[in-house]
């Protein structure tokens, strides 16, 4: 059972992944020094006040592990 849930959080690890090489790849094309990234503490209970819809779009996005991706990339690089 446990490879069954196991695949599904690979293929969204390895996607984070590609997304934030993808990210650093343009804004090196760019010439940027720095890429800033937000603040995502008390996201979800900040938008209690939208929409369940908006709140299920928001969990499916996986914004923290799109994040968490980023932010290993940028430490192996001269971007900050």
């Amino acid at each position: 059972m446990r490879a069954y849930h196991k695949k599904p959080r690979n293929v969204l690890e390895d996607s984070a992944r590609k997304i934030g090489k993808w990210i650093v790849e343009i804004a090196k094309s760019f010439n940027v020094l720095a890429i800033l990234l937000e603040d995502l503490n008390d996201l979800i209970k900040s938008v209690k006040k939208r929409s369940p819809r908006f709140r299920d779009k928001l969990y499916l996005m996986q914004y923290r592990r799109l994040q968490t991706g980023l932010s290993n990339i940028l430490r192996n690089t001269d971007l900050r």
